[in-house]
């Protein structure tokens, strides 16, 4: 149970990480035009509703990876012995 809530947790911060960067890229191609602020506005809008729509298929490829990750662990310590 503690790698999938690693998990959970990383993805979490993932989904995070992605919606800030986005924001800010927006914001930095709005901010020389005025007449592109209502745009930004939908553009955010748009990166957060896939993020959600995404939200399942980010948590089966955040998993797959930790169980990657996992496994390359336990054959490097088994590999040791």
């Amino acid at each position: 149970m503690e790698l999938k809530q690693q998990a959970l947790e990383l993805k979490s911060r993932l989904v995070n990480s992605v919606e800030i960067w986005a924001e800010e890229r927006v914001d930095s191609f709005v901010s020389g035009n005025t007449a592109f602020k209502p745009l930004g506005k939908y553009l955010k809008r748009g990166v957060h509703n896939i993020l959600v729509q995404k939200d399942k298929e980010i948590t089966e490829k955040v998993e797959g990876f930790m169980l990657f990750v996992a496994c390359l662990l336990y054959t490097s310590d088994a590999a040791d012995d």
